[in-house]
């Protein structure tokens, strides 16, 4: 048997995700084979990015991995590069369930429990959107934003696009208006 290898995916910024959800795997399962995988790709990041000065497993999935990944470094070998990473921490699910009760709160994090979002892009129906930051003006102005200032930007921004078309509507009615004029 081989060990299939998913590597990060970045999501935005400086936010990498293996979107390989394995909650199910290890904990009703009992299946513990995925961890090879994963702290085979935590180890390859060290490699690109340096060992980091602080390194903390909590729980029992954990330190497997911290194992695993010592076992690579020994046999494998570790960066030589200067650290980039201050802390890195890893931690079971178990050990912090209270994080899944928490309600998202911003723009970002409540548009992802309303629209399904994966890698980015968001189906909403049979329609997709990359939601990109950098492309999109509004969403990156409000994505990071908690959502009691969300709205109100968002809000304004909808008057305002309702002005311009207003706007827009009005000066092309004139302008087909004086083209009738002129015509007759």
């Amino acid at each position: 048997m081989q060990t299939f290898s998913i590597e990060f995916i970045r999501l935005d910024g400086n936010i990498l995700s293996l979107e390989n959800p394995i909650f199910v795997e290890l904990y009703y399962h009992k299946d513990t084979s995925s961890l090879r995988a994963l702290a085979r790709n935590l180890w390859s990041l060290q490699l690109i990015l340096g060992s980091p000065r602080l390194s903390l497993f909590l729980g029992k999935h954990s330190q497997q991995m911290s194992k695993l990944m010592e076992s690579m470094e020994q046999s494998l070998g570790s960066s030589s590069l200067e650290n980039e990473v201050g802390a890195f921490i890893v931690m079971d699910r178990s050990f912090d369930l209270a994080t899944t009760l928490l309600t998202p709160v911003t723009y970002a994090g409540l548009l992802n429990e309303v629209v399904e979002i994966n890698v980015g892009i968001a189906t909403l129906e049979k329609s997709q959107t990359r939601l990109d930051p950098n492309k999109d003006q509004i969403y990156g102005e409000v994505r990071d934003t908690p959502c009691s200032d969300a709205f109100p930007i968002l809000h304004k921004k909808a008057k305002s696009l309702k002005c311009i078309y207003f706007y827009i509507c009005t000066m092309y009615h004139r302008s087909h208006l004086v083209d009738i004029l002129t015509t007759c």
